[in-house]
């Protein structure tokens, strides 16, 4: 699937500008350009208007990556139990697939406000790190790759993940994730100093 990379989209004159790169095309070529149909939804509709418009545009995967409010909005909303009922990414085939693209088609206006509650919503601090045994140790997750998963005994320099169905992905995508294990930031000291625990933390689910 071809797709915008998206470096920075800003306002300027009343006019919107996209700078951005396609993601199959290498080397890298970023252009920064007026997008005419989004400034006509920002001069005619306003700035709600627009926001909601990118929210689309980044939950269909037309645009990604960038860090601006639209990507971290996307991290709250795919966190969001309700927002099961509309995610195309996260449904099976067959019946499920057809029941996600019905809720899509007509309760626009429910997964429209599921979208703007995620553009208004902070995303929580990090709190949760994972961790593996290595040889009777506990090994924390320092840093992820599409390929690599690097660890630490320090869980000063542990990453920290703000969702637990965070860990659930990283259990799925990665070689041997079955043994990972989650606890809270706050006990990952203990666990450094008294060994590795073969049973996972009860964590908050919300």
């Amino acid at each position: 699937m071809s797709y915008d990379i998206i470096k920075k989209i800003e306002i300027q004159d009343n006019k919107v500008f996209i700078t951005a790169a396609a993601n199959n095309v290498y080397p890298r070529h970023w252009c920064r350009e007026e997008c005419p149909s989004l400034t006509d939804i920002y001069q005619k509709q306003g700035q709600a208007a627009l926001d909601l418009k990118l929210m689309h545009i980044y939950e269909t995967g037309e645009f990604q990556k960038g860090n601006n409010k639209y990507t971290r909005a996307q991290e709250v909303l795919r966190n969001f139990p309700e927002y099961k009922e509309f995610n195309w990414r996260g449904c099976g085939l067959g019946e499920e697939y057809e029941k996600v693209n019905r809720n899509r088609g007509e309760r626009t206006a429910e997964f429209d406000q599921l979208l703007l509650k995620a553009l208004k919503t902070r995303r929580p601090a990090g709190k949760y790190i994972v961790y593996k045994d290595y040889f009777g140790k506990a090994a924390f997750l320092r840093k992820i790759t599409k390929a690599h998963v690097f660890w630490t005994a320090d869980p000063a320099g542990a990453k920290r993940l703000r969702y637990p169905g965070q860990f659930e992905f990283l259990k799925k995508a990665y070689a041997g994730g079955d043994n990972f294990r989650i606890c809270e930031a706050s006990q990952a000291q203990a666990l450094a100093e008294k060994g590795f625990s073969p049973v996972a933390h009860t964590v908050d689910k919300k």
